[in-house]
């Protein structure tokens, strides 16, 4: 019989790709079944509906997963989010945007059984409190973000923030021009030829935090210039710079290294190269979701 895992979060039936969705499908592919209760009313509203349909069926002993997944980026809360509600499950919170929702998500995670969060600093807190937590940084799923795309590149340098939400991408934008692009909104595979229209990814935090483009990026082969951030988020200790990845500290300093890789293409696919490969090797839904399986099999031993 076949592992069961129930994912919850906002789906949409229209939803082509989204971050949990990409872990759901690997799930599946390793034999589990999948479903999926969404938070989105048909009215687009959150609700915790879906969440009770999750509850009347593992009461009815009709559907009892082994794991439950709760994935959302903090705003939303209920009581029937608790690992006592089902006993028999393994109840993850995967904390979505922190630091920044760390006030919001901390408050529920006594209810689960594991957190997963995208932030160094925000796990040391989850554990100093006495949680179970472990550091979940972004991942790139492969089946979207990968190399065999054959886009015409139009660009020297591609972002995917949008207009207005960077002081430094905005002024980029109006001193390169037409050989920028910077427009948000892309999802799964319309997201990857938008970074493959450019000879370079840049990406610019907009709290100081890791975010998921920069391993995107990298697992569609580019060259990723990022703000350097301070040294208690760790990105230095997964991507080296000017080995994987290219760091930088103003706005002069990320004008005069866009200028430079663009004259030296070698050095830019050397750096592209090593980072396309770290991706591959640490950091895609296949070793997210070992992780997540190692854990509940430490859990089910312990029961």
């Amino acid at each position: 019989m076949a592992n069961k895992i129930a994912f919850i979060y906002s789906y949409k039936p229209e939803e082509a790709w989204s971050t949990p969705y990409s872990l759901a499908l690997e799930f599946q592919k390793r034999g589990w079944e999948v479903q999926i209760f969404s938070l989105i009313s048909s009215t687009g509203n959150y609700t915790e509906s879906g969440i009770q349909m999750m509850l009347d069926q593992i009461n009815a002993g009709y559907y009892i997963p082994d794991i439950i997944m709760y994935m959302d980026w903090g705003r939303f809360d209920s009581a029937l989010l608790d690992k006592e509600k089902s006993k028999g499950s393994f109840w993850i919170q995967e904390a979505g945007d922190e630091p920044q929702n760390f006030h919001l998500n901390f408050p529920k995670s006594d209810r689960f059984h594991l957190v997963l969060s995208p932030d160094y600093e925000s796990t040391q807190k989850y554990m100093d409190a006495g949680r179970n937590a472990l550091w979940f940084t972004h991942w790139a799923d492969t089946e979207i973000h990968k190399t065999s795309l054959f886009i015409v590149t139009k660009y020297d340098a591609v972002s995917t923030r949008g207009w207005g939400s960077s002081g430094i991408l905005d002024q980029l934008q109006h001193d390169l021009k037409d050989r920028f692009f910077n427009q948000n909104g892309f999802l799964g595979e319309d997201h990857t030829k938008v970074m493959h229209s450019g000879r370079m990814i840049v990406q610019n935090s907009r709290h100081h935090e890791i975010t998921r483009r920069i391993f995107e990026g990298m697992a569609c082969g580019k060259m990723v210039l990022t703000d350097k951030l301070p040294q208690k988020t760790h990105l230095e200790d997964l991507f080296k710079d000017k080995e994987d990845i290219v760091y930088y500290t103003s706005y002069e300093d990320l004008r005069s290294k866009i200028d430079y890789y663009l004259a030296n293409p070698g050095e830019r696919e050397k750096i592209a190269t090593s980072g396309h490969l770290k991706v591959l090797r640490y950091h895609t839904q296949f070793q997210r979701v070992d992780t997540i399986l190692k854990q509940f099999r430490t859990w089910s031993r312990s029961k």
